[in-house]
């Protein structure tokens, strides 16, 4: 009977990630056979051409499934008695905004630091496909759409729900598998940190607007940074600048970090 019920906890853990692929999956296979009826005779290279586009698409198609199952264990919380009210004010957003700017900075940094990032193929091949989509189009898609999507499979469904079992280590099990979920080793580390320090303020604040906004304030500036090539400039200036960018911006984070850890959120 436990076993069981294990197998039950676990599967409801799961269920909103596969869930979520499955709705990637099926938006991708629609648009492709779309495209093979008006002719375009390579699917692989259809989906490598347009992975960007697929993957704002896919975001949108599963947000309303998303919010739908994020309501409806909300609904469940509320009515077993296990929403705890919580003062959030807009001092709280700054924080996560700061720490969500540093941390993505300071990770960055230290990732290009390390050199993981060119000796992960699929990482590059990915980064090359997103980056030949319209800028305007990732900071919309890839910085809002996807990030909304991403919190609420994330944050909203899997750590809240591996929150209901009793761990204490919530935060740290989710953030591992959002990592897990980028299938490479540089997106693994950049989205498990971030993730784990996601599911903190939302943690800390209750509030799944929290997490959304960091989401969204990581994704636009990597993007930006990118577009006018930022981190290729800090990075040409020497591992001093780019290395005491890393260290000033983790501070900053750490700052943050203790900031929204030392306050009292209870209402």
């Amino acid at each position: 009977m436990n076993r069981r019920k294990g197998r039950g906890f676990l599967l409801r853990i799961i269920s909103p990630v596969l869930i979520y692929s499955v709705l990637q999956m099926g938006t991708v296979s629609s648009a492709v056979v779309m495209a093979i009826m008006l002719g375009y005779r390579n699917p692989e290279e259809f989906i490598l051409n347009y992975i960007g586009e697929l993957t704002i698409l896919a975001g949108m198609v599963a947000i309303p499934v998303m919010t739908w199952m994020f309501l409806k264990d909300k609904k469940r919380a509320q009515e077993n008695g296990r929403i705890e009210k919580k003062r959030v004010g807009f001092q709280d957003y700054i924080i996560m905004a700061v720490m969500a700017t540093a941390g993505s900075i300071a990770l960055n940094n230290l990732i290009i630091m390390s050199g993981v990032m060119a000796t992960d193929p699929v990482f590059q091949e990915v980064s090359e496909h997103l980056s030949n989509v319209n800028f305007f189009v990732q900071l919309a898609g890839l910085g809002v759409i996807v990030a909304v999507a991403e919190e609420l499979v994330f944050r909203g469904l899997v750590y809240k729900r591996i929150k209901e079992t009793g761990s204490s280590r919530a935060v740290v099990i989710s953030g591992l598998i959002f990592g897990i979920y980028h299938q490479n080793l540089v997106q693994f580390i950049y989205a498990s940190i971030l993730g784990m320090l996601f599911a903190y303020g939302y943690e800390k604040t209750g509030k799944l607007k929290i997490p959304i906004l960091g989401h969204c304030v990581a994704n636009v500036l990597v993007l930006v940074f990118n577009e006018i090539g930022l981190f290729s400039q800090m990075y040409m200036r020497g591992p001093l600048v780019f290395g005491g960018a890393a260290v000033l911006c983790t501070s900053i984070a750490s700052t943050m970090f203790v900031l929204m850890r030392n306050k009292n959120y209870e209402a």
